[in-house]
């Protein structure tokens, strides 16, 4: 409650522009970002996260305002963009659009207890079963990765590699890959296995039998990305 005390009070004096586009950057790059309403702040006590540019990022383009505010109170976390973020990425699902919201997840998210770098069409969920912990990785490819309403599938082409990565109390006892055939590569170094998996045809999974808790901190979280 605090930290919406703080961004309302600094939305307060907020800038108000109407049926337009400004750019993000995500990726290595930038993407336009059309809303209806922007309401664009700059922030007292919350953290700025990236410019916000009048088209390209040249340097005469750069608006003096961030292109999200991420303000922390106590236990908990707010993200603010001042646009109709996702009802755009509805229409328009540019790939950089989606980096652009995968960066303010892991701003809000801080450190995570298992993080995994895929292809994009992989989607991945984050199970314990005693002391096993298990990352399913699942292929949602088709071809079509940005018509996810698309009944029509000629193939669903295997994908990878996949890194996933974990914070541990201690090197695991095992790491085996199941529900599919193949081979996984792993290395333990300062509290972090890094295990890679060469591709996922459909549903793999990668079980990992500890020696006992995970690392848990104040920052952590048990989503898997």
């Amino acid at each position: 409650m605090q930290g919406e005390q703080a961004l309302i009070s600094a939305a307060d004096s907020a800038v108000k522009i109407e049926k337009t586009a400004y750019s993000v950057q995500a990726d290595g790059g930038d993407v336009p970002l059309y809303s209806a309403a922007w309401r664009m702040l700059r922030p007292t006590t919350g953290k700025p996260l990236g410019p916000l540019g009048r088209g390209c990022f040249l340097e005469d383009r750069v608006t003096p305002y961030p292109a999200a505010v991420l303000t922390r109170a106590g236990k908990g976390a707010l993200p603010y963009v001042p646009a109709a973020l996702f009802k755009d990425f509805d229409r328009n699902r540019y790939p950089r659009r989606r980096a652009f919201v995968g960066d303010l997840m892991k701003a809000l998210a801080g450190k995570l207890e298992v993080s995994v770098d895929a292809p994009v069409a992989v989607d991945v969920a984050l199970r314990r079963k005693g002391h096993e912990l298990i990352v399913h990785l699942m292929n949602r490819a088709s071809g079509t990765p940005n018509q996810p309403s698309n009944g029509a599938v000629d193939e669903i082409p295997a994908l990878g590699p996949v890194t996933v990565t974990m914070r541990l109390a201690a090197r695991p006892k095992s790491v085996e890959l199941a529900l599919e055939p193949g081979r996984l590569k792993w290395t333990f170094a300062r509290g972090a296995p890094t295990v890679v998996v060469p591709s996922v045809r459909i549903h793999a999974a990668v079980v990992v039998e500890t020696q006992g808790p995970m690392v848990q901190t104040p920052e952590s979280h048990a989503a898997p990305r």
